[in-house]
């Protein structure tokens, strides 16, 4: 079963606190983000390191399984390094629009069953956004695109506010693991 198409924008996460999972992109230096990515890994092996059932299973029919949230992790970071790989090859250039549900809906998530495969597919998207952020330069960080919407950021923006989303699901997944467990 699908689920139902968020509609709320995030990109407020870059203003202030996130109420839900605490992180603040507003004070993230992005020069952290390998830090904080690396770290974010460690917490999907982590949390897929569970019955392959808990995993698959959904805590309700408008949330994600544990790993299809990891599958949408992979997909975020996989984003986050082709929108580098253009910022800091081209001059302002314009992004199509990302739609996480529809993403998921072509990758068809609810087929991916096999934990390690997608962990290794998230580790390999990381080392991929790990390695432009370790090499970026204060130049590279205010490279600037736009998304189709019209908004207007840099890398060093983009870099933050996607490190909270990769961060944010590590949340998600645990309160879902709860409302499974009871």
């Amino acid at each position: 079963m699908p689920i139902v198409p968020e509609a709320k924008s995030w990109t407020w996460v870059n203003e202030r606190p996130c109420p839900e999972c605490g992180f603040d992109a507003s004070s993230t230096d992005p020069r952290q983000v390998a830090e904080l990515v690396r770290a974010n890994v460690d917490d999907w092996h982590r949390l897929l390191d569970s019955p392959v059932e808990l995993l698959t299973s959904r805590p309700d029919d408008a949330t994600w399984s544990a790993l299809e949230y990891a599958c949408h992790v992979r997909d975020v970071l996989e984003l986050l390094a082709y929108r580098f790989d253009r910022v800091l090859a081209e001059d302002h250039p314009e992004f199509e629009d990302w739609h996480p549900d529809r993403m998921a809906a072509a990758r068809d998530y609810p087929a991916q069953t096999d934990p390690r495969r997608v962990l290794g597919q998230l580790d390999q998207q990381a080392d991929r956004v790990i390695v432009h952020v370790t090499a970026m330069t204060d130049d590279g960080w205010q490279r600037q695109g736009a998304r189709a919407d019209g908004l207007e950021f840099t890398a060093a923006w983009l870099s933050t506010y996607l490190t909270h989303d990769v961060i944010h699901h590590v949340s998600d997944v645990e309160r879902g693991f709860a409302r499974l467990r009871t």
